[in-house]
């Protein structure tokens, strides 16, 4: 699959000169539809590798335009007919110490550099924009790697080679990466053409030149880095190792001297004489080819996330997972892990599904054919609420545990709330009572039949009251919280007493399904955060005449408070004055005070509150 983001990354970068060139629009076009395509197909985590053609097939399916970007801007033209090497640079006079004797007889070259075990150096990249032409293969990518010898006796230098492109020798001929004993160097990126050999070959390849070496142990060195790197792009590019010239130029590893026999536009015959003089072949490059990019994939362990969906109840992934150990593993799960502590909360056994489009880019990968998932899980009370992970795993046990091979997939899924609620409303407006309205939705209703309202001192957290709820239908809940499966009938409304208790008093709210009718047994509350305050305890009146006529006392008034709320009997006592002893009490009766009403209107039993 075309890097997408590589892509669009370079369209952005470069763009200034890719449209004063005007051969390059061509490409640009090309590539752009399709990387546009493959966002449209939603392809990006499907795996896909360029596919290796026969030579005629390289051939033909060439236009003229793709042969006139693959072709050098300059034509080689050494001045008085000074030598140059396989990527144009001049040759100067050879000293004599930096000739090799032919006849010298050397060791297995394979066996000495894995008897030393080289450790390649890191690639140096300097990249530089020498001629920006796409691959002609489906997926825009190299299918195969071509191995150069520079063949030049008077230079032993990575860093020499590339300068002399960099400054202008691009123009003739140049190639991604230099080798040598030391260097690993980088200057052209490979994921663009080359000219290095020939307009055929530049146009599917990624290309490299060894540079040449001092002495045998020199040779073996950039050999091993060269063998590597091979491998590290074939990998890179999901391509598998075979030898060209030993399948009739069908392959992935080309020698230069293979792409002037199979694919012409170029007469270079290295590093086959380069190679036979340390008694070496390009076939025995291939077996190190082999053997480093067997290593590369010996623990192989790819996988990628395609899609996921969540339900009411269940939950849809998609993907795959292909393990180099995964042999004797027969045994495939699902782990869901907690996104935020790692913890896992369960696992599920499944059963592969085929996936032919990873086994073609990961053939060597054990159980790549059969490494797909399309799994439903179901949404265990474990998961409402939290973000969960996915691991693949591989396991030679039964249970998923012993030896195993697991795949952690990055993506996190967004699990539904198991509750939810809201308060809506408090009025506090009638008289005798305040009016609660809101809803409570939650996946543990089942079972609990009975609904209360609870109100908790918000100072001291003891209960206040409980009130029984009816059950109200709230579609515009459900719409948002679909996967709750009580949502639709979520709602409530609930008148609570007004009494002393509760005057003057903060309290929270607390919503209950419970299977007791009285409120306890099981029960799944949700606590409001919204605080309710309750009507402050007013206290007032007024002695309009106090007199005394014979025997008796007169006095008239009116007193009004908010806790007589739940206290029927009103009397009138009379105090001592001096001692404020209680000399005498009476009951009163009920008389109505319009004029206090209109001026205390909030207060209860404002209108009988004679005296």
């Amino acid at each position: 699959m075309f890097k997408i983001k590589g892509m669009y990354d370079i369209l952005l970068d470069r763009k200034w000169w890719i449209i004063h060139n005007e051969k390059e629009l061509d490409w640009l076009d090309r590539q752009w539809n399709f990387a546009v395509g493959c966002f449209s197909m939603g392809n990006i985590n499907q795996a896909s590798a360029a596919s290796v053609m026969t030579p005629d097939q390289m051939k033909s399916q060439l236009t003229s335009k793709d042969i006139n970007e693959a072709t050098p801007v300059k034509k080689e033209q050494p001045e008085n007919g000074q030598k140059q090497d396989d990527s144009g640079m001049p040759i100067e006079n050879a000293p004599v110490e930096s000739a090799i004797n032919p006849t010298t007889i050397y060791t297995d070259v394979n066996s000495y550099i894995l008897q030393h075990n080289y450790q390649h150096p890191n690639i140096t990249s300097e990249l530089n924009e020498f001629s920006m032409f796409g691959y002609s293969t489906d997926d825009g990518r190299p299918s195969g790697v071509v191995v150069h010898y520079t063949d030049n006796p008077t230079n032993f230098s990575a860093r020499n080679e590339a300068d002399y492109e960099i400054n202008g020798g691009w123009q003739s001929a140049f190639v991604h990466t230099f080798i040598d004993a030391n260097t690993i160097l980088n200057i052209h990126d490979t994921d663009f053409g080359a000219w290095g050999c020939g307009p055929v070959g530049n146009k599917y390849f990624a290309q490299f030149e060894m540079v040449t070496a001092r002495n045998f142990d020199d040779f073996t060195k950039t050999t091993s880095y060269s063998a590597w790197y091979t491998a590290y792009l074939l990998s890179k590019y999901n391509l598998t190792p075979s030898l060209a010239q030993a399948h009739n130029g069908v392959g992935t590893v080309w020698s230069h001297s293979d792409v002037t026999h199979y694919l012409g536009g170029t007469n270079h015959t290295d590093p086959d004489a380069y190679f036979a003089k340390y008694g070496y072949s390009m076939g025995q490059f291939f077996d190190l080819v082999q053997h480093y990019y067997d290593e590369m994939n010996a623990d192989k362990n790819v996988g990628a996330f395609d899609s996921s969906s969540v339900q009411a109840t269940s939950f849809n992934v998609k993907g795959w997972h292909a393990s180099s150990k995964s042999v004797n593993k027969p045994y495939s799960y699902l782990i869901v892990l907690d996104a935020d502590t790692n913890r896992e909360i369960e696992r599920v056994r499944i059963n592969r599904t085929q996936r032919p489009d990873v086994n073609r880019v990961y053939p060597n990968v054990k159980n790549s054919l059969n490494s797909g998932f399309d799994q439903n899980l179901p949404i265990s009370s474990a998961m409402y609420d939290k973000r969960v992970k996915i691991i693949s795993r591989y396991s030679d046990s039964a249970g998923g545990n012993g030896a195993f091979s697991d795949y952690s997939f990055g993506n996190v899924i967004t699990m539904p709330k198991s509750s939810a609620g809201s308060l809506d409303v408090t009025d506090s407006s009638q008289l005798g009572k305040i009016n609660l309205q809101g809803w409570f939705a939650t996946n543990q209703a089942q079972g609990k039949p009975y609904r209360y309202v609870i109100l908790l001192d918000s100072s001291n957290g003891k209960e206040l009251g409980r009130y029984p709820v009816k059950t109200l239908s709230r579609p515009d809940v459900a719409n948002v919280y679909s996967g709750i499966s009580n949502a639709i009938n979520s709602g409530y409304s609930v008148d609570v007493p007004l009494n002393s208790t509760l005057l003057g008093k903060t309290f929270r709210v607390i919503a209950r399904y419970s299977d007791d009718a009285q409120g306890n047994g099981n029960f799944t509350d949700y606590w409001n955060n919204r605080l309710v305050t309750a009507k402050s305890n007013s206290n007032v009146g007024w002695l309009d005449t106090f007199k005394q006529s014979g025997n008796d006392i007169q006095a008239t008034g009116w007193h009004a408070t908010d806790s007589s709320i739940d206290k029927p009997y009103h009397f009138l006592i009379v105090l001592d004055a001096n001692g404020n002893r209680e000399v005498a009490r009476c009951a009163l009766p009920t008389i109505t005070r319009p004029d206090v009403a209109n001026v205390a209107p909030m207060m209860e039993l404002r209108t009988n509150c004679s005296i």
